[in-house]
């Protein structure tokens, strides 16, 4: 259903909704709110630290120094020549 708005109290709405929203499009939001607990925190570590072996092992994680990867397709790692 449509409800008849007066032209200013329409536009000075719209005015607040528009400053509102520039506010908080320019706060920072973390992207978690909840903490990890530490049974999770245990599980994501050894899931990153497994997946980092599994692809040096297959290859495509190469290290080039320190801190430094070089993280190579499938078909980077299949065009190299077998040793």
């Amino acid at each position: 259903m449509n409800r008849v708005v007066d032209l200013d109290e329409w536009r000075a709405n719209r005015h607040d909704n528009v400053r509102l929203l520039a506010q908080h499009a320019n706060q920072p939001r973390s992207p978690r709110r909840k903490p990890r607990d530490p049974v999770e925190s245990r599980l994501l570590l050894r899931s990153a630290l497994e997946s980092i072996r599994r692809r040096e092992a297959e290859g495509r994680l190469v290290k080039l120094g320190p801190r430094m990867y070089e993280l190579r397709t499938a078909a980077e790692v299949s065009k190299e020549p077998r040793e």
